[in-house]
């Protein structure tokens, strides 16, 4: 979903998801989150390790938001997404790679970073196309 925003999301694997199951899937990744916050590694990268994991559920959860506005919108197309909601989408998204960013440069070298950064390009260019595009309203007065 994230990776190929390009797929049909009325068939394959997409045509069954639900606002059920995606709201679900929130709920299943807050209550699984929740004590990672608490938590104490007693490992010198702990923060580390607890940043990692929190930043893989937020691109899970951000997936999940995003199934659940293809669901809604006409079509299930990323373009019919209402445009606020498309660029809260696409400016949620650049802060989750912005601390994607952040975590691979403290476990990696920088590169293959641009190449791994690279996959969530073409989602990130249908929110932010989708929002340009958007004819202005017209205020008819008559």
């Amino acid at each position: 979903m994230l990776v190929r925003p390009e797929e049909n999301f009325n068939r394959g694997p997409y045509g069954k998801l639900t606002r059920e199951s995606l709201a679900k899937t929130l709920d299943y990744l807050d209550r699984v989150m929740a004590p990672l916050e608490k938590s104490d590694m007693e490992v010198p990268d702990g923060g580390h390790i607890r940043d990692d994991l929190s930043c893989a559920a937020n691109l899970l959860r951000h997936a999940c938001r995003l199934g659940l506005a293809r669901i809604e919108a006409p079509e299930k197309k990323i373009e019919n997404i209402p445009a606020a909601l498309r660029a809260e989408l696409a400016a949620e998204l650049k802060l989750i790679l912005a601390e994607y960013q952040r975590l691979w440069l403290l476990r990696n070298r920088p590169g293959g970073l641009a190449d791994s950064v690279a996959v969530f390009a073409p989602l990130l260019k249908r929110y932010q196309a989708a929002v340009r595009s958007e004819p202005p309203s017209k205020n008819h007065h008559e």
